[in-house]
């Protein structure tokens, strides 16, 4: 009787242990999955920082084509066609970096979704970790780790408890 429950009493510790440990491990994936958005949330923002410097430049390329041939043609800045394509250029590339901000706020908001899906899934580890020592602990007791039907013990005499092996924690 003795050896199962010494086997009970190591089968829990160590279930205990496990259910700790696994918690621990959730959190600290929560964490690095924290740690990967900030990180591609940083790639993301230079990645549209360089496509907002390549729209300005290609818009100032276009003016400046449009101003060469204007001036080819013997054409002046203020002639209506010119005046009119370098405008359409500068509201095409207004837009364009509009869109690459809109971008970027969208990939934020899916990083913070993220980040939330990873802690709710970290919380809900350690509350199945608390689930299952309880679950340990109830089956310990009504088992009376050994002792079918005399549970574990009186505890009434003190603040520890007396185990059925007539030791007490």
């Amino acid at each position: 009787m003795a050896v199962f429950t010494a086997i009970a009493a190591v089968g829990a510790v160590v279930g205990a242990v496990a259910v700790v440990k696994s918690s621990q491990q959730a959190s600290k994936a929560a964490k690095a999955q924290g740690e990967a958005n900030q990180a591609q949330q940083r790639a993301a923002s230079a990645s549209a920082q360089r496509e907002r410097i390549k729209a300005v430049r290609e818009a100032r390329m276009a003016s400046g084509a449009v101003g060469n041939v204007g001036a080819g043609m013997g054409m002046g800045q203020t002639s209506s066609g010119i005046a009119g394509s370098l405008s359409s250029i500068g509201s095409q590339a207004g837009s364009n970096i509009a869109n690459i901000n809109v971008q970027e706020g969208f990939a934020g908001m899916a990083s913070a979704a993220n980040q939330r899906a990873a802690n709710a899934a970290a919380k809900g580890a350690q509350w199945q970790a608390i689930g299952q020592i309880g679950s340990m602990a109830m089956n310990w007791g009504a088992k009376g780790v050994g002792n079918p039907g005399k549970g574990v013990g009186d505890v009434s005499g003190g603040s520890s408890i007396k185990w059925p092996t007539g030791t007490s924690v």
